[in-house]
């Protein structure tokens, strides 16, 4: 594996349009994203040295559903369990939102809600522990500015009743739900397998499929690949009892590689804030306020735009903001998708 170098991050927002609506964006108060996962760090990657935390990470509006004890979602970077993978919220969330000059993420700067649901991206492989994935989802459809909502989390097994329950009412109200599909298995791992949220899949930066099931069901479930190998991100551990902010591949790190379609489902989260700033509005002065069409609306526009998978005949393209951006969203002929406590 080749050593990871800065040049690593996601994509670039290098272009007109993209650049555009970052700039609208990281000005809107009205449009978040949340994300659910392990919890978030302070890092330093998510603004200029000073620890404090900036202003666009709404800790306070998220929260602990683990440790209800806890004021908010931060990550306490505790192992107690071998399926235990702190950090993984901080590590994602750094591709989302990081804003510093080591590392820029898809959307820096940008207004995210963190929650914790969490202490592994596999919910230790026990359906149960699904169960405040669904709570957190329902609680960040109480904050009429959340709009996107970000899950770099799957598991083998179908969820607790609870997490296709709040799919359905996210997706019915028309916010986007973007949704990791693992590719470590042969199975599309939920939630990114329910067919109401946008399945997020992996790339390598050849364009050729992650991993060694680009002939699963990976065909049936992705909306969008995404970059997912090399990912040059941040990463938060403890050292010595305190808190370490590293970047990949710093004394303190995991080994190499750092991989994972997690990654990529940050990066399609963030385009998706991008999209709804660029579209949303005349989008719903068209369907309404929150209507599923606005969901498949952003579908149809992945589908039809990015880069084409390299080696094997996908339908399903390559994640490219500008092109995305700038393609005319489409308006009628958007069917509702099968409901996931029925999938």
């Amino acid at each position: 594996m080749p050593a990871v170098t800065k040049a690593d991050y996601s994509p670039k927002l290098g272009q007109i349009e993209a650049r555009a609506a970052l700039v609208d964006l990281q000005a809107n108060q009205d449009l978040w994203v949340a994300q659910m996962d392990t919890g978030y760090t302070p890092h330093r990657c998510f603004q200029e040295p000073g620890g404090a935390v900036p202003a666009n990470l709404l800790a306070a509006h998220g929260s602990d559903l683990l440790e209800t004890a806890k004021p908010d979602g931060r990550d306490p970077l505790r192992r107690e369990e071998a399926f235990d993978y702190p950090g993984h919220g901080t590590r994602t969330l750094s591709v989302m939102v990081g804003n510093h000059p080591r590392l820029k993420g898809a959307i820096p700067g940008c207004r995210v809600v963190p929650f914790r649901v969490t202490s592994s991206p596999i919910f230790k492989l026990r359906p149960e522990r699904t169960k405040p994935l669904g709570a957190a989802i329902l609680r960040a459809l109480e904050e009429p500015r959340i709009r996107v909502i970000s899950i770099s989390l799957g598991l083998p097994l179908r969820p607790d009743p609870s997490v296709a329950q709040a799919i359905d009412a996210a997706y019915e109200r028309g916010v986007i739900v973007v949704a990791a599909c693992g590719q470590i298995i042969q199975r599309v791992t939920w939630p990114g397998r329910y067919f109401r949220t946008i399945g997020a899949g992996g790339v390598t930066r050849s364009h050729t499929v992650y991993t060694a099931y680009e002939g699963s069901d990976v065909r049936l479930f992705v909306d969008s690949f995404a970059f997912a190998v090399n990912v040059f991100r941040a990463n938060s551990v403890l050292k010595n009892g305190a808190e370490d902010y590293i970047f990949s591949g710093e004394a303190g790190d995991e080994p190499p590689p750092y991989d994972g379609t997690s990654y990529a489902a940050a990066q399609v989260a963030g385009a998706a804030a991008l999209w709804l700033q660029r579209h949303g509005a005349a989008l719903e002065a068209t369907f309404g306020a929150r209507d599923y069409r606005l969901v498949e609306s952003f579908r149809a526009s992945l589908q039809a735009t990015g880069y084409k998978v390299q080696k094997q005949a996908y339908n399903r393209r390559i994640l490219h903001v500008e092109q995305l951006l700038r393609f005319k969203p489409r308006t009628s002929g958007l069917t509702p998708r099968p409901a996931a406590v029925l999938d």
